[in-house]
């Protein structure tokens, strides 16, 4: 059996995404040859906009001579191939989250207009494989009739805890921080809510002025104010930005603060959250859907109206490892052969009709 997958969706700068690499290795473990189309090269935000469009009216669509039997897309997004490949093929996709259709002030205009099309195509005869329980139900409070058609495997929690021991020249290996720190992971979008940490511990760090905040992240999309004062030179001292920063030194950074602190308005997933956890550092969370769903053990969980609150709570008292989640790879690639053997079976069927 051949699967064939969109480097697009798996290429992050720096490598195959977290999420991406357990997939391909579920792939693997199960012995299905993996195929790829090749990626193009990013040249600037109007050269992305212009691949995005031409998606959109289905003005770019590739015709893939090597037969293959499932098609996999690691994101919601138009399908890229000929109407001939996508008749033969059995469309999976990842379902990260759903917020361009719940939340579409989050997104840009070509980012909502791209996932629109994406879902409105996918929710035809794809298979979803969303990866949280909350964002299953997001899925079927949506499309009740794709109950059927959807399940969950959790993203992957391990991979920053058994990231190597090593150095570089990123940015994080070559910050010098002073303890103690907050630390705050993810892109600088909309839906982290940074304006709101930031308010907030500015405000906490006038009461107490020991205290640091670490921001890790690459800029996203319609947050550049935020973006230009954490990359200002007139930025409070206390407040430290690293935008470029590898695995070991994420880590190390991690593991060495006071807590991982989250103030999201709505997650899929927030697997650096599950990280910071296996790597024992306590958790303040704002009160969502799968924050509740995946930690109850170390995290303080926190209204977005009460986060001035968080930076009074004690670390000491979070610090305990039990948790209502765990990754369990083995138990995923049954379910992958499960859910593949179904689908195969299904479209044998619908063949011999």
């Amino acid at each position: 059996m051949k699967i064939l997958v969109e480097n697009i969706f798996f290429h992050k700068i720096g490598g195959i995404s977290r999420d991406g690499r357990k997939f391909l290795d579920i792939f693997e473990e199960l012995g299905i040859e993996i195929l790829s189309l090749p990626n193009y090269e990013l040249k600037g935000k109007f050269f992305e906009k212009v691949e995005m469009l031409k998606s959109c009216v289905s003005l770019f669509r590739r015709e893939v001579r090597v037969p293959f039997d499932l098609y996999w897309q690691q994101q919601v997004a138009p399908q890229f191939f000929s109407t001939r490949n996508q008749r033969i093929s059995i469309p999976i996709v990842r379902v990260h989250d759903l917020f361009p259709l719940t939340n579409r002030e989050w997104f840009t205009f070509w980012g909502n207009l791209y996932f629109r099309i994406g879902w409105r195509n996918a929710r035809k005869d794809s298979f979803f494989i969303c990866n949280s329980n909350s964002t299953r139900a997001v899925l079927l409070s949506l499309a009740p009739e794709l109950e059927s058609r959807s399940t969950v495997i959790h993203c992957p929690s391990d991979y920053l805890s058994l990231a190597p021991m090593g150095n570089c020249n990123c940015q994080g290996c070559e910050s010098d921080i002073i303890s103690p720190y907050y630390i705050a992971v993810g892109t600088i979008e909309p839906r982290k809510n940074y304006s709101e940490l930031i308010r907030s511990f500015n405000l906490a760090r006038s009461r107490n002025n020991r205290i640091n905040l670490v921001i890790v992240g690459r800029y996203g999309w319609k947050q550049s104010k935020i973006y230009n004062l954490l990359k200002s030179k007139n930025k409070p001292e206390n407040l430290i930005y690293i935008e470029d920063c590898c695995d070991w030194s994420l880590k190390s950074l991690i593991r060495n603060s006071i807590a991982f602190v989250s103030p999201s308005l709505d997650e899929g997933f927030n697997i650096s959250a599950v990280e910071a956890r296996n790597l024992r550092v306590p958790l303040l969370l704002s009160d969502i859907a799968v924050h509740r769903e995946l930690h109850t053990g170390n995290a303080h969980f926190f209204e977005i109206s009460e986060i001035d609150q968080i930076w009074s709570v004690r670390s000491d008292d979070l610090f305990r490892a039990d948790s209502n989640f765990e990754d369990h790879p083995e138990q995923d690639v049954h379910k992958m052969k499960e859910i593949i053997d179904r689908l195969t079976l299904s479209k044998q069927e619908g063949g011999a009709r």
